[in-house]
């Protein structure tokens, strides 16, 4: 059975002219639209379990420092838990603006995403070093040279907070840590920073 069964059935319809054979064509035609509806169904089925990474949950790092040498970063990340991670299971997913990469645990799938980076990188040219709950990226530079920041976002941030008292410094750098951290992440600093306005913090 297919659309074209349908397509041949709604042509009887219209120069048919006895009721009773109309109502078979019509219970024709709707076993066949039922049948077709449950083919894309099983078709659906099938194709999301080939593709079982669509289920896994996604946890997004909130944890990581950088260092650099002229020619390289060096970003450290944790594991947030979802370890261990393993040779092999990394999937790059960035471009020479950000990093970006997936890696594949039992958990389901750990994401390092540092957007809008200072300065464009060798995003292709990554190396990994997986340790007992971190794992250590290499990513080569562009062009040598020092950066100020790690991200564009943070040269305006610092410059700011330089200007700014200790308690608004704390209060930017919760907001930055909330800004890149996972759902869990963001609910526990958003529940701190509106107990904090209550108490007449501000944010």
């Amino acid at each position: 059975m297919s659309a074209e069964d349908i397509k041949e059935i709604d042509r009887l319809l219209a120069d048919v002219t006895s009721d009773r054979v109309k109502a078979v064509l019509q219970r024709e035609k709707a076993t066949i639209e039922k049948e077709l509806e449950a083919a894309k169904a099983r078709e659906a089925k099938a194709k999301e379990a080939e593709d079982p990474e669509k289920k896994l949950p996604v946890k997004l790092i909130s944890t990581y420092s950088w260092e650099q040498k002229p020619g390289e970063l060096k970003i450290r990340a944790s594991d947030n838990g979802w370890g261990p991670l393993v040779e092999g299971c990394q999937t790059l997913t960035g471009d020479r603006d950000n990093i970006g990469v997936d890696f594949k645990t039992e958990k389901g799938i750990l994401r390092l995403e540092i957007k809008h980076l200072e300065k464009p990188v060798k995003h292709s040219e990554m190396t990994f070093r997986f340790k007992k709950d971190y794992v250590l990226i290499t990513v080569p530079k562009e062009t040598e040279g020092t950066w100020m920041n790690l991200k564009e976002s943070d040269i305006g941030r610092r410059a700011k907070d330089k200007d700014d008292d200790p308690q608004r410094a704390l209060m930017n750098m919760m907001k930055n840590m909330y800004e890149d951290g996972d759902e869990e992440m963001k609910r526990t600093i958003g529940k701190a920073m509106a107990e904090s306005a209550a108490k007449g913090g501000g944010f």
